[in-house]
C-alpha cells in the first residue's frame, strides 16, 4: 500500500506565506507512470469549495506536472486533487499565509 500511495500523492513546490494580491506559482508533480492501463487523469486545485484550475492529462503523451499560477487575497488551505485511472481520487493540502 505505501507505494500506491507515494506515486498518487503529488509533491508541491511554492510559497507558503504571500502578500495579499501577490502572483505566485505552486508546481505539482506525480512520480506516476503515464500507460493506458494506469495514469492520471487529472489535477485540480480548489479551496474546499470548489475548483479553480482542472488540467487534464493524457496517456502516453503527457507527464503528470503542472505550474498553477495564484494570486490570494486571503489566508488559504488551497486543496490539490490527483484522480487516478484505477485509485481513484488522492488529495493534499498546501497551506498559505496571507499577509497584508
Amino acid at each position: 500500500m505505501q507505494e500506491k500511495e507515494n506515486i498518487h500523492v503529488p509533491r508541491i513546490g511554492g510559497r507558503r506565506s504571500v502578500a495579499a494580491g501577490e502572483p505566485f506559482n505552486l508546481v505539482v508533480i506525480l512520480f506516476h507512470e503515464m500507460t493506458k492501463e494506469h495514469y492520471i487523469k487529472t489535477i485540480a486545485l480548489g479551496d474546499g469549495e470548489r475548483n479553480y484550475v482542472v488540467v487534464e492529462f493524457f496517456p502516453e503523451v503527457s507527464y503528470p506536472q503542472v505550474s498553477f499560477p495564484v494570486v490570494l487575497e486571503k489566508t488559504t488551505d488551497l486543496k490539490f486533487h490527483v484522480c487516478c485511472n484505477k485509485h481513484g481520487s488522492w488529495q493534499t493540502i498546501w497551506p498559505v499565509e496571507v499577509t497584508k
